[in-house]
């Protein structure tokens, strides 16, 4: 009687011990460690993601409009004083006449 008892109680412990490796594996290292594994990955993909794109990506946008502008402007530098004074001309006649347009307009005579 006694053997039978120790019998049916290790069958138990078995069975048990089964079923709570059965949980371990399947629920508690399946889902919940393997899903925290893939939620933190997926995350840190879209930080990483933003990081490189907005944060990295603003420094470098700057950077790269001042080579594109730098490159644009080097077309300009011939080298010829000719060149550089027709510039300067271009651009101080609109600027005055604009002055002169403003400080007309101010003064009262244009109305």
């Amino acid at each position: 009687e006694y053997f039978s008892y120790v019998f049916i109680l290790e069958a138990v412990v078995k069975i048990v011990a089964i079923v709570i490796n059965a949980i371990d594996k399947w629920i508690v290292d399946g889902l919940l460690v393997n899903g925290a594994g893939w939620a933190t990955k997926l995350w840190a993909f879209g930080i990483g993601r933003f990081d490189n794109d907005v944060i990295d990506g603003l420094p470098n946008g700057a950077a790269n409009l001042a080579q594109a502008s730098g490159e644009l402007l080097r077309t300009t530098q011939t080298g010829r004083i000719r060149s550089y004074l027709m510039l300067l001309f271009a651009t101080a006649i609109p600027c005055i006449l604009l002055t002169l347009i403003i400080v007309w307009k101010v003064s009262g005579n244009g109305n």
